[in-house]
């Protein structure tokens, strides 16, 4: 009785085009995947770094708001110093209650960012 697929395990070499498909297809794969991983690591890291931007601006102007309404602001810029980063805000008042700052923060990995805002109190 002939075997059905004698032609894969015969001596002639037909089975090394398959292992060989089958390996670039393996290897393709495993290449791609660590690739696809490199870039989800710099995209959390990325969206990480946004995260404390955010937070940045967030705790910088909280802090201005806060020595605007004691009345403790010095000359502009003023500086605010946190665990993640420095924040200098530069600001100049444009009505009673209403000011143009200026951020510049920087993080702790040497990102810098700089972005206008209005703040408008509702003291004063």
């Amino acid at each position: 009785m002939k075997k059905r697929f004698a032609f894969i395990t015969d001596h002639n070499g037909f089975i090394l085009p398959y292992v060989l498909f089958i390996a670039a297809l393996v290897i393709i794969t495993i290449t791609a995947s660590i690739q696809l991983y490199q870039n989800e690591i710099r995209i959390s890291e990325s969206q990480t770094e946004q995260l404390k931007i955010e937070t940045l601006f967030q705790m910088g102007r909280a802090k201005f708001s806060e020595h605007l309404r004691d009345h403790n602001l010095s000359e502009s810029p003023v500086t605010y110093h946190f665990p993640d980063g420095d924040v200098e805000i530069k600001y100049k008042k444009l009505t009673t209650g209403e000011h143009h700052l200026y951020f510049t923060i920087t993080t702790n990995r040497k990102t810098v960012i700089s972005l206008p805002h209005r703040l408008v109190a509702d003291h004063e």
